[in-house]
């Protein structure tokens, strides 16, 4: 099987609503606004619409997992 039919059963990931993410990672609307102001959470505005681009989740995530280590050492 070549790469393009084994990407191809990957699962589609798409971006999240504001109220989609701020349930998937259990937080409030000031704690998303404070990491989008500090700029450690990209997002997307479309028109009035905010959106969680996957990658901008990815780079948060890690963000997020970097700083735990630096606290654990």
């Amino acid at each position: 099987m070549d790469a393009l039919a084994k990407d191809s059963f990957a699962p589609q990931r798409y971006a999240l609503t504001k109220n989609d993410f701020l349930r998937k990672y259990n937080i409030s609307h000031a704690h998303f606004y404070n990491e989008v102001s500090r700029g450690k959470l990209r997002i997307t505005k479309l028109g009035n619409a905010v959106r969680v681009l996957p990658e901008d989740e990815d780079a948060y995530i890690a963000l997020c997992r970097a700083a735990v280590n630096v606290e654990a050492a």
